[in-house]
Parts: C-alpha cells; sequence; structure tokens
C-alpha cells in the first residue's frame, strides 16, 4: 500500500510558502502560479473542516432528536396511561350508576362493597368483600347484584366479609318459575350451572322458563332473578323433576355487590 506521508509532509511544507506568498515584493505571476499549485491542498483542508464541522453538527442534533424521542415515548406511555384510567373510571362509573339505580328499588337496609378477593381453592365458591361488621355487614346477608342473586355472607370480621356464591354446593336458596310457579330448591355443584331441585312431576316447567326466588327462608327477598332454565329431566329416583339453569349474573366479573338484611341476619 502506498504511503500516502509525503502529501502531508508537502502540505505542512505549503504553510511557509502561504506566508511568503503574501509578502508584496513577491511578483503577481509568481504568487498565481503557487497558488494554483496549491489550491488543490487548500479546498481539501476546507472539505475535511467542513466535514469536521457537518459531522459535530449531525452528531448534535442525532443525540439531541434521540433525548426527544426518548421523551416523547414517555409522555406517549404516560398519556396511553391516563386514557386507560379514563376509560376504566367511565366503566366503573357506569355499574356504579346501574347498581345504585337497582339499589333503590329494594327494601330495607342495603351496604354496598366492593369485591376484593376470591377463595383460591376449586372446591369452594367464595369471595371477600372490602367491607365488614364495622360498615354494618352481618353473618346471612343476602348478596345480590342488578342482574340477580350472587350469594350469601358466610363470615364477618371487621373490615372485611366472606361470601358463599350460588354457584358453591353449599349454597341453597328457595326458589319458584316466574311462569308455571312451580317451587323448588337451587343450589350450585361447582360449575357455571346451578341445578333446581324437588320440582314435581306435574309443576309444567318449561326450557327457557325464568327462575327467582320465592322468598322461603328468609335470607333472600321474594322475586330476585336467578337464571333461566336451559333443561329438564327426571331424578334418578324418578319422583321429581331437576332442571339445569343458566345464571343471569356472571359471577367471574363482579366487582361490586349490594348487601341487604334479613330476618336471619346476625
Amino acid at each position: 500500500m502506498r504511503s500516502r506521508s509525503p502529501y502531508y509532509l508537502f502540505f505542512f511544507a505549503a504553510i511557509p510558502v502561504l506566508l511568503i506568498l503574501q509578502n508584496p515584493q513577491v511578483s503577481g505571476s509568481l504568487r498565481g502560479f503557487s497558488f494554483a499549485i496549491i489550491k488543490p491542498f487548500l479546498v481539501s483542508a476546507d472539505m475535511i473542516q467542513n466535514l469536521f464541522v457537518s459531522g459535530r453538527e449531525g452528531a448534535g442534533h442525532f443525540w439531541k432528536t434521540f433525548h426527544d424521542q426518548s421523551k416523547m415515548e414517555a409522555r406517549l406511555n404516560e398519556l396511553e396511561s391516563k386514557v386507560v384510567l379514563v376509560k376504566e373510571l367511565e366503566r366503573e362509573n357506569e355499574r356504579l350508576k346501574k347498581l345504585l339505580a337497582f339499589k333503590n328499588t329494594l327494601a330495607g337496609k342495603k351496604i354496598a362493597a366492593r369485591v376484593i378477593g376470591w377463595d383460591a381453592t376449586p372446591w369452594r365458591k367464595t369471595m371477600i368483600l372490602d367491607k365488614g361488621s364495622k360498615d354494618g355487614l352481618k353473618k346471612e346477608m343476602a348478596v345480590v347484584v342488578a342482574e340477580g342473586v350472587v350469594g350469601r355472607i358466610l363470615e364477618v370480621g371487621p373490615v372485611t366479609a366472606r361470601v358463599i356464591l350460588l354457584l358453591d354446593p353449599e349454597a341453597r336458596v328457595g326458589t319458584i318459575t316466574e311462569q308455571s310457579r312451580a317451587q323448588g330448591i337451587v343450589a350450585g355443584d361447582g360449575s357455571p350451572k346451578l341445578h333446581m331441585e324437588y320440582l314435581t312431576l306435574d309443576s309444567g316447567v318449561v326450557v327457557e322458563e325464568t327462575v327467582i326466588t320465592s322468598g322461603v327462608g328468609g335470607i333472600f327477598p321474594k322475586g330476585l332473578r336467578i337464571g333461566t332454565i336451559e333443561s329438564i329431566s327426571r331424578d334418578p329416583d324418578g319422583l321429581h323433576l331437576a332442571a339445569y339453569i343458566r345464571p343471569f349474573v356472571s359471577f367471574s366479573k363482579l366487582e361490586e355487590v349490594i348487601c341487604l338484611e334479613s330476618s336471619q341476619a346476625k
């Protein structure tokens, strides 16, 4: 590879020549000839300087743009978070308005509460509320939402309460079909469906009939919605009919509920 050192030496050697050419005693023709020789080197030096300045300015613009982009991305994330929060508040507001409208249709003492936890065991269907005895909650209070019956309060602490859902096998409620007026007991079996038992063979119940609370037992007021009959069959003993019910309440989506004081609350 050919060495470039002679060009650099020539470039630095041209500096004193330039100084000499500034002398007025040097003829114009000699000065012009000399400038013609060293002009390419002067142009190269100027180009190198311009490239250096442009590169420095370009680097400055790059880092400024990079910094500004990071700030803009952070601001965008902040705005997106605020949009999500606003939408969530709007959804919550709609739920609470609906719950309040339903609450005003109920008689007796009513206490609204939020769902803050769920039972982790697969064989129990319970949830935890953010209110307890200090807020007026009592054991055996009915728990409902606008869609229908949720369950009843199983245990009460000072600031929290545990609710057994209607889906739990130990949760039972007296019911009546809305059209045929057939009475029975609705219980959970751990699945998303409910099971209505002790229907008489001549009850006249039909599929798609609505099931509501009968008021028998004293915990749940009469007329609260349970669900819709999906199928009907005979019990194994052949003496009664049984029906599977599709509940109106979406239990896995519960966030706020209303607790109703009953005659059995204590």
